[in-house]
């Protein structure tokens, strides 16, 4: 059995040790230290903060894939894979990562906004024109019905405007 089974030294580390040993690759201590930036004793990233620190930080583009595929972040490994064979700069990688975010988030609340404020117009509507419908003493099962067909409502959704 003996021969079949590898006999290696495995080292493992520990993210927020790493500072206490001297990696004598640069490409594994700009590894590390990454890592650690991420995952601060705070939990959040800020990139400010960041900035401040290392504002010239260029690393290989294999190390921005490494620190994407440790922290689960897809996108820095698609900015690595797009530059490849190149050294990126870590503070310009990041903010474009962020803004990107941001401009998706954007994008998100825009969208949910316009719903939102379309799905509250159409209430609105809906309600307005009950009430003139009311002062014109139409029967309330009529006013139903042609809601109803027209809107496409459901009984319940058609209960909040009586």
């Amino acid at each position: 059995m003996k021969p079949y089974i590898n006999d290696y030294h495995i080292h493992v580390f520990h993210v927020k040790d790493s500072s206490r040993y001297a990696f004598q690759n640069p490409d594994n201590r700009d590894f590390f230290m990454l890592i650690s930036e991420f995952y601060n004793q705070e939990g959040r990233f800020k990139i400010s903060e960041f900035r401040e620190k290392h504002p010239d930080m260029d690393v290989y583009w294999e190390t921005v894939a490494a620190v994407g595929a440790a922290t689960g972040t897809t996108k820095l490994i698609k900015y690595a894979l797009k530059n490849e064979g190149k050294r990126l700069n870590m503070c310009t990688a990041l903010q474009g990562l962020i803004d990107e975010s941001v401009a998706k988030g954007r994008k998100e609340g825009l969208k949910t906004g316009r719903r939102q404020g379309r799905k509250t117009g159409r209430d609105e509507a809906i309600a307005e024109t009950v009430r003139i419908l009311k002062r014109l003493n139409v029967p309330d099962q009529t006013i139903l019905s042609t809601l109803a067909e027209s809107f496409h409502l459901s009984e319940d959704e058609l209960k909040k405007f009586f």
